[in-house]
C-alpha cells in the first residue's frame, strides 16, 4: 500500500512538472493560467497521498505496540494530530487503532468518491459503536449542508435534514455555525432543541444522542459533516474522539482528493473538448495578446488567411493588416483594455498571398482566472460573404 501511494505521489509531482512547462511554454495567456492551476491542484493531490502515508504509518505503528515500546520513525511526525500516548495504554483503543487501520485501508483504496461516503459512514458508526448515522456535503453558495448518505433514520427525518442551515437546532446545524464538533449526550435533555422541529425529527428516529463532526480539508475548507446517533442517551469517550479525529481528516483529505482528481479531469476533457471545437470549426479561431502578438491559429484561419499555424503563431498581427490600415490596430487594443467588445467592425485584411478580403470583426477581451484582461479573440462568422477581392469566392469564418 505505502509503495503504491509513493508511486502515485511521484505521479503526481510529474504532472505538476508538466503542467508548469506547458505554462511557461504557452503563448495564450489563458492557456498559461489554466496550465498553472492544473500545477496546484496536483501539487494538492500529492499532499493528499501524503498524508493517507503518515495515517497508515500511524495505524500500522499501533497494530505492533505490543512488539514496540515507543512509536517510531514518520509515526512521531504525526503525534501532533493524535495522543499516541494516551492510546498505548488503553487495549479497548489498541482495539479501536486495528479497526481504524483496516478503515484506513479500506477508504484510501477507494475511487470513487460516492461510495467513499457510503465507506466512510460504516467505518464511522463501527469505529463508534453507534446505532446510525449519516455524511453531508457543505455547499459554500448556500451556505448550507446536503444530506448525502444515512443510515438508520426515519424517511421522515431524512427528508427533513436533506438541507441544513446555520440556524437549525441540529448538532450538525450548530457544529456548522461553530466550525466545531457538537455533542449531545442526551437529546431530551437539550435547552437548545427544546420545542424545535429538529427535536422531534430525532425522536421520529427514536434517536437519543449526538455527534457531528466536520470535515476539514487540510487547507483549513469544510467539506461536510459526518454525524453518529445514538438510540439510548451516551457519553463518548476521549479516546474514541481522538481516534475519529484522525478518521475525519483523513476522510476530509480523501474526499478533497476525490474532488481535485474530479476537477482536474473536467478541466483537462474541458479543455481538450474547448480545443477540439475551436480546430474544427468553420471559423477562423485567432487569440492575440495585448502585444498583439498570435498565440493561437485554427484550420478556419488558415483556410481564410493561407497561413499555417506554425508560420504566423508569435507574429504580429500587423501580417494580417494592409498597410493603409493599420492605425485601427490600436484602436480596437483600447477598446479591449477597457474591457469593451468591439462589434461588427467592417474593414480588410491580407491573405498570405497579398490579395484582399473584406471582411466583418468582432473583438472580444480575453480575461484570466483573476478576471484580468489579459488578451483578445475577434470574430469573423462563417455565413459571411465577402464582397471584393479573394473574398468574393471564399466562405471565410474568421476570428482573427
Amino acid at each position: 500500500m505505502l509503495q503504491a501511494l509513493s508511486e502515485q505521489i511521484r505521479a503526481c509531482h510529474e504532472r505538476a512538472v508538466e503542467a508548469r512547462r506547458k505554462a511557461e511554454t504557452a503563448l495564450d495567456p489563458e492557456r498559461r493560467a489554466e496550465f498553472l492551476e492544473m500545477e496546484k491542484r496536483w501539487l494538492a493531490l500529492a499532499r493528499s497521498y501524503a498524508f493517507a502515508e503518515r495515517v497508515e504509518d500511524f495505524t500500522a505503528a499501533i497494530s505492533s505496540r505490543r512488539r514496540k515500546p515507543r512509536i517510531r520513525g514518520r509515526v512521531a511526525a504525526f503525534q501532533s494530530t493524535v495522543e499516541t500516548d494516551g492510546i498505548r495504554d488503553e487495549v479497548p483503543e489498541l482495539n479501536h487503532a486495528l479497526r481504524l487501520q483496516e478503515i484506513s485501508t479500506l477508504l484510501i483504496q477507494e475511487g470513487n468518491v460516492d461510495a467513499l461516503y457510503d465507506q466512510l459512514l460504516d467505518a464511522v458508526i463501527s469505529l463508534m459503536s453507534a446505532d446510525m448515522g449519516s455524511v453531508q456535503t457543505f455547499y459554500p453558495e448556500r451556505n448550507e449542508l446536503r444530506l448525502l448518505t444515512w443510515r438508520g433514520f426515519h424517511p421522515g427525518s431524512a427528508a427533513f435534514w436533506e438541507w441544513v442551515r446555520l440556524d437549525s437546532a441540529s448538532t450538525c446545524g450548530l457544529a456548522l455555525s461553530a466550525g466545531a464538533r457538537v455533542v449531545v449526550p442526551d437529546v431530551e435533555a437539550c435547552d437548545f432543541m427544546v420545542g424545535t422541529a429538529d427535536l422531534d425529527a430525532y425522536r421520529r428516529s427514536d434517536i437519543r444522542a449526538v455527534q457531528s463532526t466536520p470535515l476539514v480539508s487540510r487547507s483549513g475548507r469544510l467539506l461536510g459533516m459526518i454525524s453518529t446517533h445514538w438510540r439510548e442517551p451516551h457519553q463518548l469517550a476521549e479516546g474514541a474522539l481522538r481516534l475519529l479525529d484522525v478518521l475525519a481528516r483523513q476522510a476530509a483529505d480523501l474526499i478533497e482528493r476525490g474532488q481535485v482528481e474530479a476537477a482536474l479531469r473536467e478541466s483537462e476533457e474541458g479543455s481538450r473538448w474547448l480545443a477540439s471545437i475551436v480546430e474544427s470549426s468553420d471559423d477562423a479561431i485567432i487569440s492575440k495578446n495585448l502585444d498583439s502578438i498570435i498565440t493561437s491559429w485554427n484550420k478556419g484561419a488558415e483556410r481564410i488567411y493561407g497561413y499555417s499555424g506554425e508560420e504566423i503563431i508569435g507574429k504580429h498581427i500587423t501580417i494580417l493588416i494592409p498597410l493603409e490600415r493599420c492605425d485601427e490596430e490600436p484602436a480596437i487594443l483600447e477598446h479591449v483594455r477597457r474591457g469593451e467588445r468591439v462589434e461588427h467592425h467592417e474593414t480588410v485584411r491580407q491573405h498570405k498571398d497579398g490579395s484582399r478580403i473584406d471582411i466583418s470583426l468582432t473583438v472580444s477581451p480575453i480575461k484570466n482566472v483573476e478576471g484580468k484582461i489579459v488578451g483578445r479573440v475577434a470574430n469573423l462568422p462563417r455565413h459571411y460573404r465577402a464582397q471584393a477581392g479573394r473574398g468574393a469566392n471564399r466562405d471565410p469564418g474568421s476570428r482573427s
